[in-house]
């Protein structure tokens, strides 16, 4: 069926990430970065069924050439001076595997023309290629963080107004609108919902997202079969009232697609702002590397060891990613009572779930 989901990310330098090494993953090029010295090769990416490049309105540029679409991502890495700087914008969504090629690529269409209205981006260009995954069709979408001066050339200065809940909140709306518009035209009865189940009053537990790490004969695998194991229970499990989803836990991974997950920057200070600092001052755990607030209801803590991973506060519930059954138990355990959480429900492995109990039991006696 029809499934809602977009996400908006950010090609960070600071994360190892280029705006050459995001056409060439999305597009499945082979290319090398001038400016960093990678070399990025994802021939082998059979998923990419189609791509486009949809130029800003003062650029007459041939844009079906690769090498003037290349050149334009070298004058991108040219213009971000500094070695922290954003590169790029993506968004990502999920296609219904309801309509078909040419439906999808005209929903797209729609999307970032509408956007572009919304928000006055006739100047920026919009490049994105649409993946045909088993179960998991999706499409990139990249857009440009300045306004193109002219071919090849971009502003000295960034349209903040692309940077912001503001815009994440439009492109959620814009999406479901345009999503809902194409499978009425196709002659679908099912529709999408922008918002959470809490907003439209499901009484459903939120599951985890499956990711690349089911294409893995590694630990990360593992992880990710607890994950649909995981996702398979939440199914099943009894609907539980609203005021009680205050006290739910994860363990598992979180992936993307495909795309490079967050780690730990070790050039941080450990809280990243001051609302950081004083809402876990108090959470002392060997290996917390540094803390990222994204918003109030959203914030991400990394570790450096044992292994690199993290565990997300999203206010009323929990999730664990990356780490072992044990750390992940004692992490989100001590972050629960950091909460002042009187009780909690915990799901996941069967070896977090015992670490966890055993942790919360230990806690309770002391």
């Amino acid at each position: 069926m029809a499934i809602y989901h977009i996400h908006i990310n950010s090609y960070q330098r600071s994360r190892g990430r280029t705006a050459i090494g995001g056409v060439a993953y999305r597009r499945g090029l082979k290319a090398s970065c001038a400016i960093s010295g990678k070399r990025f090769n994802f021939r082998a990416k059979s998923e990419v069924v189609f791509s486009e490049f949809l130029p800003s309105q003062n650029d007459p540029t041939d844009y079906t050439k690769l090498e003037n679409i290349l050149q334009l991502y070298e004058a991108i890495e040219r213009t971000e001076k500094h070695p922290r700087a954003t590169v790029g914008r993506e968004i990502e969504v999920a296609l219904p595997h309801e309509l078909n090629l040419p439906q999808q690529v005209e929903l797209v269409r729609e999307f970032v023309a509408e956007v572009r209205q919304r928000f006055g981006a006739e100047r920026a260009f919009f490049d994105f290629s649409i993946h045909d995954k088993p179960s998991n069709q999706h499409a990139h979408i990249c857009m440009s963080e300045r306004e193109q001066a002219a071919p090849f050339v971009f502003e000295k200065t960034k349209r903040r107004d692309w940077d912001g809940e503001s815009f994440v909140s439009a492109c959620r709306e814009i999406w479901q609108a345009q999503t809902n518009a194409a499978l009425e035209k196709a002659g679908i009865s099912q529709r999408v919902d922008s918002r959470s189940h809490a907003d439209r009053g499901l009484e459903v537990l939120p599951s985890f997202h499956e990711g690349k790490a089911a294409y893995f004969n590694s630990e990360v695998k593992k992880m990710n079969d607890i994950i649909k194991a995981t996702n398979q229970g939440l199914l099943k499990a009894p609907a539980l009232p609203p005021e009680d989803l205050s006290d739910i836990y994860g363990a598992g991974v979180e992936e993307c697609c495909g795309c490079e997950n967050a780690e730990a920057d070790p050039t941080k200070s450990i809280f990243q702002n001051r609302l950081a600092k004083q809402r876990y001052a108090g959470f002392n755990i060997p290996g917390l590397s540094y803390i990222q607030l994204k918003n109030p209801n959203y914030v991400t803590l990394y570790f450096s060891v044992p292994v690199r991973s993290k565990i997300v506060d999203h206010g009323s519930q929990i999730t664990a990613h990356g780490g072992t059954p044990q750390t992940n138990a004692e992490r989100v355990i001590a972050l629960a009572q950091l909460k002042k959480w009187e009780k909690v429900r915990l799901f996941g492995s069967v070896a977090f779930v015992e670490a966890a109990m055993a942790k919360a039991l230990e806690q309770e006696k002391t």
